[in-house]
């Protein structure tokens, strides 16, 4: 955590941890993760524990770890979207009726093909793209999957995966969730669950949550700097009651210097450091 910022003025031992506002911002996150679980848990340990059982005897066996990290790209696009997309994640994979999953989609402009995309009524609504164990960093392949995307008028998600890593991006190369297959918890299948479950894709679920979970943190962060400023006019205040003498500019100057204080904040640990300039 990073040092508290103490105000050395009152004699009453004044003083003001600005991480404790900080950290409401927190508070807005775990919200969310809650909101999350609540859409999720109803469905997933009541109706489709068995998807959550199949899922960890799949990726969570050490024998399956080691065959899914030898193999080729392509020895296993098709089974990994067969596992994890139909068996798990309730999609149906062409040539069945009424598929819903494909493999090898062009572009709408040109010849070049996705490895797989999610369709709605017919239209791609995500793009995937496959890599084999090679490539560790999924961040090289968002050139080429954003490629894809951009591609296909009604595409909002972007999934890239190399069979242990899956990302799932929502509209931009900023805003993604990270997952290791080979470790997953009940908690963590929740939120892939919720980002990737055919019947939320048809709803449009994570660029929901998304958009709510952006007007939360903005109603916090108003909040937030609210009761900052009040606080900064009663620590004002009470300096100068308690420090006869003292001249309001060095005041002012010590506050000026604090709201200069930055903080680089870690959201999956939530650890708080100073930045450095």
């Amino acid at each position: 955590m990073a040092a508290f910022f103490v105000g050395v003025f009152g004699k009453n031992g004044t003083y003001f941890n600005k991480n404790q506002y900080f950290c409401r911002k927190r508070l807005i996150y775990e919200s969310i993760s809650t909101y999350y679980s609540e859409k999720a848990n109803p469905r997933l340990f009541r109706e489709d524990s068995g998807s959550i059982q199949y899922l960890f005897c799949l990726f969570l066996n050490p024998e399956i770890q080691e065959n899914i990290r030898n193999s080729k790209e392509e020895q296993f696009q098709e089974g990994f979207l067969r596992e994890l997309f139909v068996k798990i994640l309730g999609y149906t994979l062409n040539p069945e009726p009424n598929y819903n999953l494909i493999t090898e989609k062009k572009n709408e402009k040109d010849s070049k093909k996705a490895d797989g995309a999610i369709l709605v009524n017919g239209e791609v609504k995500a793009v995937i793209e496959l890599k084999d164990h090679k490539t560790t960093d999924l961040k090289q392949v968002e050139a080429q999957a954003f490629g894809y995307k951009n591609n296909h008028r009604k595409a909002s998600y972007v999934i890239i995966s190399n069979f242990e890593k899956l990302r799932f991006y929502i509209e931009n190369t900023i805003d993604f969730e990270e997952f290791n297959l080979f470790c997953l918890t009940e908690d963590d299948f929740a939120v892939l669950w919720i980002c990737l479950a055919y019947e939320n894709m048809t709803k449009d679920l994570p660029k929901q949550l998304k958009s709510e979970s952006n007007n939360s943190e903005d109603q916090v962060t108003k909040q937030l700097y609210k009761e900052y400023s009040a606080f900064k006019r009663a620590l004002f205040a009470d300096i100068l009651a308690n420090n006869k003498g003292i001249h309001p500019l060095k005041i002012t100057g010590t506050l000026e210097r604090f709201d200069e204080m930055d903080f680089e904040i870690n959201s999956r640990t939530w650890q708080f450091k100073p930045k450095k300039h």
